[in-house]
């Protein structure tokens, strides 16, 4: 699998580090060893995973203090029993014996499945796809137009919002029998399917000249 992103990993023994960042690599993606679990705050790869191999409580307890400030996905190679942790969000536990293709082959699938987190558009509640907005909360889809969905998936693509003249030139193809009030109904038809108040809305607004998606 070919990938920009990368996975850190942080490993005692050299030789298993090897053997894994090996495999990894093997696989298509970018493999980043770390000397010390301080460098995590100077790298500045676009990490979807870390893998930690902690060998004490008194490990953990530092790796927490640095981790809390990094929403990474990480998988924790754990060395003993003991060894528990306050950090939540998106962990993974793995236990030793560590055999290193049994244990690429779960990287992978847990990577792949981040990765396919990650691609996902989030707006608000909603996941954005082609054709619908999914909310995952209330176990809801709501249809969406081929205009709605050309309209929302191009405002998606920049966070700083578009003008009128541009969602017009690219929604429209700058139709000059296309009136500005056809796309502010466009706008209140998706607010009333976004927001939970169309009258004062907190995901599709609009800032100065530009519209943008508050996601």
């Amino acid at each position: 699998m070919k990938t920009n992103k990368s996975i850190i990993g942080f490993f005692k023994s050299k030789c298993i580090k090897n053997e894994i960042s090996f495999l990894i690599e093997k696989k298509g993606i970018k493999f980043i060893n770390l000397n010390n679990i301080e460098d995590l705050g100077y790298n500045n790869e676009e990490t979807s995973l870390l893998i930690i191999d902690i060998t004490s409580k008194k490990e953990m307890l530092k790796f927490e203090k640095i981790l809390k400030k990094y929403p990474h996905y990480v998988i924790f190679i754990i060395r003993e029993d003991n060894i528990k942790t306050n950090l939540l969000g998106n962990l993974h536990f793995i236990y030793p014996p560590i055999k290193p293709f049994d244990f690429v082959e779960q990287v992978e699938k847990f990577f792949n499945s981040i990765v396919r987190i990650r691609q996902r558009k989030k707006i608000g509640e909603f996941i954005l796809t082609s054709s619908e907005l999914i909310s995952e909360r209330r176990k809801e889809k709501i249809r969406l137009t081929t205009l709605e969905s050309k309209f929302l998936n191009f405002l998606y693509k920049n966070k700083e919002g578009f003008t009128k003249k541009e969602l017009l030139e690219y929604v429209w193809d700058y139709n000059a029998k296309v009136e500005t009030h056809t796309l502010e109904s466009l706008v209140y038809r998706l607010r009333r399917k976004l927001e939970s108040d169309p009258n004062s809305p907190k995901i599709l607004v609009q800032t100065r000249n530009k519209y943008i998606l508050k996601s």
